[in-house]
């Protein structure tokens, strides 16, 4: 293989290394907004779409009375596995970038990649957190058509023992 083709697949293989990084990320910080979506959201509206039988209220109401709940699992939960995920990935990047010689220091490396991380989840949480709150209604709504639809197509049943 030659050298070029050698730091092609080194450079593409970071890229995806990155690419998995980020989503994993991506996928704590979108349960974040789900947990606290749910917590804050006012229940009067879906009160009122219930009322009126639009069937996706009624499971928004069941998400709002158990939000202690979706907000143990979407952000306690997935919110630690996915750090736990992404410190993972991190530390293999770290390893992959000095094993490639492309950096001599791997102490160095790891606590500035560990740094980037851990500064990307806590400002994209923290921006998220905000815009949660803002949009309870619509996240939850979305969020109660989602499990509806897993509800009718895999007959599994979320939320269930609440009317």
């Amino acid at each position: 293989m030659t050298i070029v083709a050698q730091s092609f697949l080194s450079s593409s293989e970071m890229i995806v290394s990155f690419l998995i990084l980020f989503i994993v990320i991506m996928i704590g910080v979108i349960f974040d907004i789900v947990g606290v979506a749910v917590t804050t959201c006012n229940p009067a509206p879906f009160h009122s779409m219930a009322a009126k039988k639009n069937k996706y209220a009624k499971y928004a109401l069941k998400l709002i009375k158990k939000a202690p709940l979706v907000a143990t699992v979407s952000q306690d939960v997935v919110g630690d596995i996915s750090g736990i995920v992404s410190g993972a990935l991190i530390a293999s990047i770290a390893f992959s970038l000095v094993i490639t010689k492309a950096f001599s220091s791997s102490f160095v490396l790891n606590v500035v990649l560990s740094a980037f991380v851990a500064g990307l989840t806590v400002g994209a949480k923290a921006i998220c957190k905000d815009i949660a709150i803002k949009n309870s209604k619509n996240i939850t709504l979305f969020v109660a058509k989602f499990v509806y639809y897993i509800n009718y197509y895999t007959k599994f049943q979320w939320l269930r023992g609440q009317k």
